[in-house]
């Protein structure tokens, strides 16, 4: 059972692992491998910690209660109810920043349109064996036939571009457990350098939905410039209307286009959080 929870969640086994003793202690080492984390640069793989025998009653009281430690509460991302066992993301400016410029960006767009997408962020929800938290997400107000309206109709996942696995992982979750109920599952990675890549993501056929594979590719990447011309942009970016607001286009409603403009707002955004 040990490896378990590292392959499911797609973390390495250098990742912190502690035996949880209650709240106060939970808080304590959080603490600690945040402080160590910071301390030593925030290595890219090891931005995850996780706790091992936290029973039901626990994860409600420390994880789930809004009334708790927000610091516990809002580094939640995973829950396995078989294993007991938790995994927590240690919190940087860099991956607020990330998903908070993309989620302005397309809120501004969901905005424009006729209908309205549901903002309903970092919820939890429950699948066969975990519960997980994505990092953005939306639903839409229609309530199309036979879906589940536990699910969001798309989603946002961010991570160090180091750790990939785990953002695979994240995404394989959402599009299986939901049997693609999630429509649109996308990732944003950031490397040391400041470059970024957004991706779409789909179960991949081919391992008959075992595993998923990029749809969709953006990357902006800086160079040793200043001034308009400092970035370099590859990709594009656009998501159906109908994915996100489950019905067809009316009138003057548009699909959702990244452009370079709103990959540059992003870019700035989290230079700005690491200077």
């Amino acid at each position: 059972m040990a490896g378990d929870i590292l392959r499911e969640e797609g973390l390495p086994t250098t990742t912190p692992r502690y035996q949880y003793q209650g709240i106060k202690q939970c808080l304590r080492c959080f603490e600690l491998e945040l402080e160590r984390y910071n301390r030593d640069g925030q290595p890219a793989d090891y931005s995850y910690i996780i706790f091992d025998h936290v029973d039901e009653r626990s994860f409600q009281e420390c994880f789930e209660d809004e009334s708790g430690e927000s610091l516990l509460t809002h580094s939640f991302v995973t829950y396995n109810f078989i294993s007991l066992t938790i995994v927590m993301k240690l919190p940087t400016p860099t991956h607020e920043t990330a998903h908070r410029s993309f989620s302005e960006i397309f809120a501004t767009w969901s905005r424009g349109q006729e209908s309205r997408l549901v903002p309903i962020g970092r919820v939890t929800i429950e699948g066969s064996t975990r519960r997980k938290c994505p990092d953005s997400s939306w639903k839409s107000s229609i309530q199309a036939p036979g879906r589940d309206l536990k699910w969001p109709t798309i989603l946002v996942e961010v991570g160090w571009s180091e750790s990939r696995a785990k953002l695979r992982e994240d995404v394989l979750f959402w599009l299986r457990e939901s049997t693609q109920q999630v429509k649109v599952a996308l990732t944003i990675e950031v490397t040391r350098t400041g470059n970024i890549t957004v991706e779409q993501w789909e179960l991949d056929q081919n391992t008959g939905g075992t595993s998923v594979q990029p749809i969709q590719t953006m990357k902006i990447s800086r160079k040793r410039l200043t001034g308009p011309n400092q970035y370099h942009i590859t990709g594009s970016m656009d998501i159906q209307f109908d994915d996100c607001f489950l019905r067809a286009k009316r009138g003057s409603e548009t699909d959702f286009h990244l452009s370079n403009d709103d990959m540059k707002e992003i870019a700035e955004a989290v230079r700005s959080s690491r200077s």
